[in-house]
């Protein structure tokens, strides 16, 4: 039995390339986080909560908390500039420091004229976070006001689902395609490049966010590491965040195989430092795990059997009765 410690090391190292979790400084995680939007005059009416709860509002400042305590959440929210709306997709994670603050100006088009239509949809989708919302924000409401005009509205939806995408892709993300965008642009006829913009885009906000967790979680030590896999166990069963597993090229499974490799690192470290009743825990926990319909293949992938686990649990026993 005393051969455990090094049967079991070379397991740590998965089988698909990743490395074991490695000490790490303690990461940083907010249990709740402020959102600022800025909408300059005339300001907005109204920031809601996907069309329910709204903002608080002072001037032309909206402002409201979010609990980020179970990990990164999704959310919708909508600027109400009363009669136009730009509706937005937030990722807001407990690991981003500080606040997200951004800012919106409501854009001053009243009909859809082609000077204006030529700039928008000719615009790189470059420069700050607020210049892309407001190119967001202006290729929307030309698609309302030009919505009879089938010359010019494709071209609009196109620049405002890639500033949606391009937003999208900052690290850290802060926002998600917004299904709105995404539902327009899915209905443009199709094209290579259409398919090409649509494989680049999906999913790509959350999947951002989703492979920075997990790679935090590969980079900490196994007790904080797990805090981090929970929370993509959860996710990895949530259909709203399936297009982010499948642009961060993550699945449940790897996810479950992290869990194992943690749990196992945990009972070695436990067995080095004679304490034997956290090793017959994890290995307890090894075991319900190795019996779970969910995770059997995982531990099996991980070199885990229910044999192996006996033996351990018999010979932390015995070290214990030896040492009383």
């Amino acid at each position: 039995m005393k051969g455990l410690d090094m049967r079991w090391m070379r397991a740590i190292m998965f089988a698909t390339g990743l490395t074991a979790a490695a000490v790490s400084p303690v990461f940083a995680q907010e249990a709740k986080k402020t959102i600022i939007v800025e909408t300059p005059d005339p300001g907005a009416r109204a920031v809601w909560f996907d069309g329910s709860d709204a903002f608080s509002r002072q001037d032309f400042t909206h402002s409201t908390t979010v609990s980020t305590a179970e990990g990164s959440v999704a959310k919708d929210i909508s600027i109400d500039f009363n009669g136009f709306d730009l509706p937005l997709r937030l990722i807001i994670s407990p690991r981003r420091s500080g606040n997200l603050a951004f800012a919106v100006a409501r854009p001053r088009f009243t009909s859809c004229a082609d000077a204006d239509v030529r700039r928008v949809s000719g615009a790189a989708v470059t420069g700050s976070i607020n210049e892309r919302l407001n190119l967001m924000a202006e290729a929307r409401r030309l698609i309302q006001l030009c919505g009879t005009v089938e010359s010019v509205v494709p071209k609009l939806v196109r620049k405002y689902y890639e500033a949606s995408c391009s937003l999208a892709g900052d690290t850290p993300p802060i926002f998600e395609i917004h299904r709105d965008a995404a539902v327009r642009f899915r209905q443009l006829p199709d094209s290579p490049a259409k398919r090409t913009t649509l494989a680049n885009c999906n999913g790509r906000g959350q999947g951002a966010d989703l492979r920075l967790t997990w790679n935090l979680a590969n980079a900490s030590d196994p007790a904080a590491a797990r805090l981090l896999t929970a929370e993509l166990l959860e996710k990895a069963h949530d259909p709203e965040w399936q297009d982010g597993f499948a642009a961060a090229r993550l699945s449940a499974d790897l996810v479950e195989r992290l869990e194992v490799n943690l749990i196992k690192q945990q009972q070695i470290e436990a067995s080095n430092t004679n304490d034997l009743a956290s090793a017959i825990s994890y290995t307890d926990e090894l075991d319900k795990l190795a019996r779970d319909r969910e995770f059997s293949d995982a531990v099996k992938a991980e070199g885990v059997t229910t044999e192996a686990l006996a033996r351990d649990r018999t010979w932390f026993e015995t070290r214990m009765q030896r040492d009383e």
